[in-house]
């Protein structure tokens, strides 16, 4: 049978999850066991088989099959405790029936050896507590088979009255049990060797892990202290950007009391809205705006008295309103807002200034001023670009000039624009002088007008996290020209959020749309 089959049976034993419960040692000597009993076994069926004695071979040949038989159930069922019971049982008492059977001690040339040879076996795959049971059952036998073998010696068969026979009985017991216990001691021995220097390797592994321990003991510690100073920097840096974070949101409060609210605006033109999305807490883009008083208008002539200043005209109400776009975000972008809008007050308001290119000019001018007395570079790169428009509602006109920044106004369904300068405001690295013209249209009714900052078109995001770029915002703006101006607003709002995603914020959005 395959299963039998001795390379099978190698596998098996040299199997970790064969008998996983025992050392592999245990089983090899089981299966050594096996080996040399069935060989005695064999040996003395063949004998009984010489000498006529037939029915008697059936106890030896008899155990030969019972041990297949045992070695077969143990491969499929791996039930080693009940087939080293029956195996060890029958190896103990066959040789002492076997005896009986034959007449005793001397004519059978004491075959009763065979029974030591399980008990000094049965150590290598018992526990020594195991093994005290056997003993006793020895012991009986022995004894009984002392006591008893003046009677059964009476039985014994003609053939091995003889003592020549007796003795090469005798002698062919001592030698099979000699030879085979020689090879159980070398076992022994070669296994009291291998536990020996796997005990000499664990120590050293012992000896190097407690090495290794010892190391990660002071790599562990190490690595506290470092964690611990971590911690501390870690709560100083909190308590710092809590208190950056505190002084920022202070700064917005300041920055939204310093500049215009979007609600200021529609009391002023009520048909418009604000959208003003800062990338950080503080924003760089702002929009501003006023209303300037009628005033009259001089010119200088020439009289009868000289040089005059003549009275022409009055110069009408003007509503001025600009949008914004500073260098920069977050904070540098908040600083910049605050000096824009403080120069934007000096030039419209306090000098009463509504032309939208002059203003740009004037605001150019003193931008430039200002950071020269506090940068170290000759050429002065930061700035604003800016869009600012100069409504006059009675007369029906609105003027423009832009620093870069255009304004797009929707008129019967469709889309104009009036480009700005391509210079912006600040940056001092232009070779040529700065120009920034006027430009005046017709105000109609239904006019629907947009000035921003460059942070909705410069979004990224989209399937290929590219920018939302002006041509889409132009056709956005166009397609929501015509709703109420909250909608707009909302509908921004929503395309922003919709085109990036879980994207951050690229830049700081204003966005202003007004209707006449």
């Amino acid at each position: 049978m395959q299963v039998l089959s001795i390379n099978n049976i190698r596998q098996k034993i040299n199997n970790d999850q064969f008998l996983d419960s025992y050392p592999l040692d245990f089983k090899k000597a089981y299966f050594f066991f096996l080996v040399v009993m069935n060989t005695g076994g064999i040996v003395w069926g063949f004998l009984c088989l010489i000498f006529g004695f037939y029915l008697t071979s059936i106890i030896p040949f008899g155990y030969f099959l019972l041990s297949l038989f045992n070695l077969w159930y143990l491969l499929k069922s791996e039930n080693f405790a009940l087939t080293r019971f029956i195996q060890v049982l029958f190896s103990m008492l066959l040789p002492f029936m076997f005896q009986w059977l034959l007449g005793g001690f001397a004519s059978t040339g004491v075959v009763m050896l065979w029974s030591v040879l399980t008990l000094i076996a049965l150590l290598t795959f018992f526990k020594s507590n195991q093994g005290l049971g056997w003993m006793l059952l020895f012991v009986v036998l022995l004894v009984g088979s002392t006591l008893a073998d003046s009677y059964i010696a009476q039985f014994t068969p003609e053939k091995l009255q003889n003592l020549q026979v007796q003795r090469i009985l005798l002698a062919i017991n001592i030698g099979m049990i000699g030879i085979i216990t020689f090879f159980l001691s070398k076992f022994f021995i070669n296994s009291d060797r291998r536990t020996k220097d796997l005990n000499v390797v664990l120590a050293d592994q012992k000896n190097e892990l407690s090495e290794r321990n010892f190391e990660i003991e002071q790599q562990n510690e190490e690595i506290t202290a470092i964690n611990d100073e971590l911690n501390q920097f870690s709560q100083q840096i909190k308590k710092k950007n809590t208190a950056i974070l505190s002084s920022i949101n202070y700064a917005k409060n300041i920055q939204k009391a310093l500049h215009s609210s979007s609600a200021d605006l529609r009391e002023l033109l009520p048909q418009s809205f604000v959208l003003n999305q800062p990338k950080d807490i503080v924003s760089g883009d702002f929009f501003w705006f006023d209303k300037t008083e009628s005033s009259p208008i001089y010119e200088e002539k020439q009289t009868f008295h000289g040089v005059e200043r003549v009275f022409v005209d009055f110069e009408q109400e003007k509503i001025i309103l600009a949008v914004v776009d500073c260098t920069g975000h977050g904070v540098p972008g908040a600083f910049m807002t605050v000096m824009g809008k403080v120069f934007l007050d000096e030039i419209v308001a306090h000098n009463n200034l509504s032309d939208p290119a002059k203003i740009l000019n004037s605001l150019d001018s003193k931008i430039i001023t200002s950071l020269s007395k506090t940068s170290q570079q000759s050429n002065i790169n930061d700035g604003m670009d800016m869009a600012i428009m100069a409504l006059n509602i009675e007369d029906k006109k609105l003027t423009y000039a832009g620093a870069k920044n255009p304004l797009w106004y929707v008129r019967d369904g469709k889309m104009h624009q009036i480009k700005g300068s391509k210079y912006p405001i600040g940056s001092s690295q232009y070779n040529t002088p700065k120009v920034f013209e006027n430009t005046t249209i017709d105000v109609l009714p239904g006019d629907m007008y947009y000035m921003f900052s460059d942070g909705f078109q410069d979004q990224f995001g989209g399937t290929n996290d590219t920018k939302y770029l002006k041509k889409r915002f132009r056709e956005l703006l166009l397609q929501i020209s015509s709703l109420p101006l909250e909608q707009q607003k909302q509908a921004l709002k929503e395309e922003m959020t919709l085109w990036k995603k879980n994207k951050p914020q690229t830049d700081d959005v204003l966005i202003v749309g007004i209707k006449i």
